[in-house]
């Protein structure tokens, strides 16, 4: 993608030109016949979904138009590919024919004799054609399947660009920056994309992109959706037509790609086209002309990023290594070592150049001489020929697709006559000059010279300045001592968690925190550091530290840090190991762990995919071979078990061995008393959940000054003059006691109206004569949603009081409290049919079966199923797997099955009263608050 800079004159000039060619280029698109014909023999393939398929089909799978199954693309010589989720689709699955033979029985005709089917054709005995019943099947759209762009119709609706793009890691960089610049984040799509290659969500100013595009889709499609987030936002967003905003966005994509010599002409013109027939702009120029200013401004920031990149270029002398390499320039990816590793794993490549890590990488490092075929093992790689092995610092990575990659340098720090110097870096040096222009707090800063110095010259109480913060909790050149600052840190990261997690339940997004600072550790001695306050990759500042300085060079840097900090702290590092086996909680299954905690994975291959902090798409992936776990939302970073623990439950390293100990009872290694509890963590949404007010327990105290003393009303603001989470660390007796008196009532009340609700829901069904009807009706589907919604909520309080030791405080057992909706209905169904229903097959009344369970009914539609899978000619392995599945299923189930399959429901005439297996009353949730 070679080009000069162009000056201000020459882009303007070019991109006028590129948008008025393109412009006029849209009334030339025209669809040949044979393009046609071409198009209609293609989808002359694919079968004719009925209307209700072909809406589950658009439901699930957006812009789907030539969709298969498995064995269908199987057939024509084509795969799905890895990974693929089919969409279902009902399938008709016909039952075998009938007949009534002479003796009144009813046979399958495939069973009849010679004579009987003779007497069929000439209808001396009774033919009875076999029903249709339906069943789930799956379909996968061409998109999901490995047929060639070349085999793909040029009319077909949707269909992608295939190709690479020259430096493709370069330009994407470059939309990244491009994206910043105007506002916008980009991330993984929230729901299944189909067949759509990007989405622009206005009203969060986030894009996403499909994860099936090539390369050169991903980039024209990712400059069609920030034209969208740039020019139609949440406040001009109905000022245009859907066809304009299409036409503006598409016309951006398509000059901007032609800009930089990117191809898209058809796909883009006929995209054009398609949202520009027979419609009339009104204001064309307006439109136009604003497309014009997109384009400039996208491609000043996107040249000055690629030039940017191609100043850090390195010319390659080898010859032999240009040849390999395809290039005579090349640029090194800098990645951190969680992306790196990462990157390694999913390459098939095991090619690297070795270099010295201390020194700037020139050409003579690119030779055959330096070229090895290294392998990992543990943590060093080793060379597979003659078995030397390398630190990563050491080595260059070249991918599948022949690009390069290192290992991110570390911050430069010199250690010199046992004292700590930054290299001469004069942007990143905070000189006393620019102290003294800092708001700073004269009686409480101390300047650099009057700080107090340990053994290795570093301070004994660092500090910190703030550069920037995107919301309130710092302000721009505070000076905050480390102590004061890291604790700080930790209640901005709680506050901001809590509020994403408040929006996701919204389905809203919530931004993390940008944050700059600098680390003052020694005089005129600095280390800017960034923390993204609420993307969950760290706790607190002190974590932050030990993170981005973790390499040996700064181990002294970091102990001297540690000083700084609660001597319990450190004191925990040292005693840990001799209480738990680490190594034997390391062992632990990730995905045992993920159970324990509730959160759902799908199994895919040898990993375990899951999303940790309640996201559409899955954030975390679990290799289950390797027993290590790597998170890519917020900020990247993997690990074993403990970390995975930290993560999920977003508590310290040192709560999560706790944690994971208590999960999987594993005792102590040793008998020492263990003096370190792990602390008492509950979120504020939970707390919330329960009706406590989470940052200061007094306010979930009531008062009465007619029976206590000022002196006791004062010593209980003392002692619950704390959150929530420290007073259960402090005073376990005190913290239950509020939890009882305030949230035991709520869930009190909230399973007497969960049995209210299903009180309710069997006086309706009994105001029916049938079941089925009573059932289906409306009062009672109305009431069986809101008590879907009440079971949630009440399940949920109690799993967070049951987590808090509530039973400690009650007497019994609170978990053993919550309700299931699925099995009180299922009750109540097989109660109304507790006097005996007659059940007609085919609404004929000689096959009629009384039946008076939930269990008989489930027994009469096996024995209905059975014989006709049977005649339908299916293995026992498949009649063995249905009876198991309609021995689950629920009154919903079967009353489905009987509407499927004309089977009618008619209560016999003795009429008996229906009893519910629970009652209010015998609500086990009674205790009486006890008073604080």
């Amino acid at each position: 993608m070679a080009f000069k800079k162009k000056s201000n004159e020459e882009r303007k000039k070019e991109v006028d030109f590129l948008v008025e060619q393109a412009n006029k280029k849209i009334d030339n698109v025209f669809n040949s016949p044979e393009d046609i014909k071409e198009y209609l023999s293609f989808m002359s393939k694919f079968y004719n979904y009925s209307f209700k398929n072909s809406i589950l089909i658009e439901e699930q799978f957006r812009g789907a138009r030539a969709v298969g199954s498995f064995a269908f693309w199987k057939e024509k010589g084509y795969v799905v590919n890895k990974g693929e989720k089919g969409i279902k689709i009902l399938v008709p699955t016909k039952l075998g024919d009938r007949f009534e033979a002479e003796d009144g029985t009813i046979k399958l005709v495939s069973k009849a004799t010679e004579r009987e089917k003779a007497l069929i054709k000439e209808n001396k005995l009774e033919f009875i054609p076999g029903k249709t019943l339906f069943k789930q099947g799956y379909v996968f759209d061409v998109s999901q399947t490995n047929v060639p762009l070349e085999e793909i119709p040029k009319l077909f609706p949707n269909r992608w660009l295939e190709g690479t793009v020259e430096n493709y890691k370069g330009f994407f960089n470059s939309l990244e920056n491009l994206a910043d610049k105007i506002g916008v984040k980009i991330i993984e799509p929230k729901s299944e994309l189909g067949q759509v290659k990007g989405v622009s969500y206005t009203f969060t100013n986030e894009v996403a992109l499909n994860p099936r595009n090539s390369e050169i889709q991903n980039i024209k499609t990712l400059i069609h959706e920030l034209a969208h987030a740039k020019l139609h936002t949440s406040e001009t967003f109905s000022n245009y037509t859907q066809a304009e905003k299409e036409f503006q966005a598409e016309m951006v994509a398509f000059s901007v790609s032609s800009y930089f010599n990117i191809d898209t002409e058809e796909y883009s013109l006929r995209y054009l086209k398609s949202w520009t027939k027979d419609r009339d702009f009104k204001d064309k120029e307006r439109l136009l002309k604003e497309v014009k200013e997109t384009t400039k401004e996208f491609i000043e920031t996107i040249e000055s990023s690629l030039l940017n990149i191609k100043e850090k270029e390195i010319l390659i002398e080898d010859e032999a290594v240009k040849e390999f390499l395809g290039k005579d320039k090349i640029k090194i990816n800098e990645l951190s070592k969680t992306e790196l590793e990462e990157l390694i794993e999913k390459n098939n490549s095991y090619t690297w150049f070795k270099i010295d890590g201390n020194k700037e990488i020139d050409s003579k490092d690119f030779t055959g001489k330096n070229h090895v075929m290294v392998v990992k093992e543990d943590d060093s790689y080793r060379d597979i020929y003659v078995g030397k092995t390398y630190n990563l610092e050491n080595l260059i990575y070249v991918d599948d697709n022949k690009n390069l990659y290192r290992l991110k340098k570390e911050l430069e720090v010199e250690k010199t006559n046992n004292s700590f110097f930054y290299k001469k870096n004069e942007s990143e040096v905070l000189s006393m000059e620019y102290a003294k222009d800092i708001n700073l707090s004269s009686d409480k800063f101390i300047s650099d010279e009057n700080r107090e110095l340990n053994e290795q010259g570093v301070f004994k109480e660092p500090y910190i300045t703030v550069d920037f913060c995107e919301e309130n909790f710092f302000k721009k050149g505070e000076v905050i001592d480390l102590k004061e600052a890291n604790e700080r840190f930790k209640e901005a990261e709680l506050k901001v968690r809590e509020l994403k997690r408040e929006a996701e339940q919204r389905e809203e997004y919530y931004p993390y925190a940008k944050t700059k600072l600098k680390l003052h550790y020694a005089p005129e001695k600095v280390i800017p550091l960034h923390f993204d306050i609420g993307d969950g990759y760290v706790n607190d500042l002190k974590e932050l530290i030990n993170k981005e300085l973790k390499s040996a060079r700064y181990e002294d840097l970091r102990k001297s840090i540690d000083n700084t900090f609660d001597n319990k702290e450190k004191a925990f590092k040292k005693e840990v190991e001799p209480f738990y086996d680490i190594n034997k909680l390391k062992e632990i299954p990730i995905g045992d762990i993920a159970d324990k905690l509730g959160i759902d994975t799908v199994k895919r291959g040898n990993k375990l995919w899951c999303n940790l902090r309640g996201e559409k798409t899955a954030s975390c992936c679990i290799n289950i071979d390797k027993n290590y776990f790597y998170d890519f939302g917020g900020q990247p970073e993997g690990g074993d078990g403990i970390k995975f623990v930290s993560k999920a439950e977003g508590i310290s390293a040192k709560d999560s061995i706790y944690r994971l100990a208590d999960m999987f009872g594993i005792e102590p290694e040793n008998n020492i008393d263990n003096s370190f509890k792990p602390s008492f963590h509950i979120s504020n949404s939970d707390y919330k959940e329960i009706g406590i007010e989470p940052n200061r327990a007094m306010l979930n105290v009531d008062i009465n000054l007619e029976r206590q003393s000022l002196a006791e009303v004062m010593e209980l603001e003392k002692s619950c003059a704390k959150t929530m989470n420290e007073l259960a660390n402090d005073d376990k007796s005190a913290f239950l006691n509020i939890l009882n008196f305030k949230s035991m009532p709520i869930v009190y009340n909230n399973a007497k109206t969960y049995y209210s609700c299903i009180e309710r829901i069997n006086e309706y069904v009994k105001e029916y004569n049938s079941p089925v009807d009573g059932f289906n009706s409306l009062e009672v589907l109305l009431y069986k949603d809101f008590t879907k919604n009440l079971e949630e909520k009440l399940n949920k309080q109690i799993d967070i009081l049951y987590r808090a030791g509530i039973n400690e405080r009650i007497g019994f057992d609170l978990s053993e409290e919550k309700v299931n909706l699925k099995k009180d209905l299922d009750d109540l169904f097989s109660a109304s049919l507790s006097n005996g229903v007659e059940v007609y097959y085919n609404s004929n009344p000689d096959e009629l079966k009384v039946i008076k369970s939930i269990e008989e009914f489930r027994d009469y539609a096996i024995d209905i199923l059975v014989p006709e899978l049977s005649g339908f000619e299916v293995s026992e392995e498949e009649i063995t797997k249905t009876e198991k599945e309609v021995k689950s299923w629920t009154y919903t189930d079967l009353l489905e099955f009987c509407e499927g399959n004309d089977i009618e429901i008619v209560p016999l005439k003795k009429e008996k009263t229906i009893e519910i297996e629970k009652s209010v009353k015998e609500v086990r949730i009674k205790n009486k608050p006890m008073e604080l």
